[in-house]
């Protein structure tokens, strides 16, 4: 009878665990003010370990890809590339204002070894 219970118990402790590893974070542009790089007013922010795939999702439920990693297996996956939410530089004209250190937030959600 012990044994029954037993391992239900750890089952549901493991998935408690795999839930715990895939943080997640709203990030929105009143933090960020006038550095505010995308064209929605929040984002949530996800990381996928491995080499870590930064990753956001938008209120619609569009997922994009932030860095090299997520990048190339966007299309595989159904992500979209950050660069089409990104506002244009204030700075250089024809480009798009650096989400860097948004990336690296997302980057910082992944699970440590």
């Amino acid at each position: 009878m012990l044994k029954r219970t037993l391992v239900p118990a750890a089952f549901l402790l493991l998935l408690a665990g795999c839930s715990a590893e895939n943080k997640q974070q709203v990030v929105t542009s009143q933090e960020y003010g006038e550095d505010w790089p995308f064209t929605v007013e929040s984002v949530e922010l996800m990381c996928e370990p491995g080499p870590p795939k930064a990753l956001l999702k938008v209120p619609d439920g569009t997922v994009y890809a932030l860095n090299a990693s997520a990048s190339q297996l966007a299309k595989e996956r159904g992500w979209s590339d950050a660069h089409t939410i990104s506002k244009p530089s204030r700075w250089v004209k024809g480009t798009t204002m650096d989400y860097g250190n948004i990336s690296q937030r997302a980057i910082a959600l992944c699970p440590q070894p």
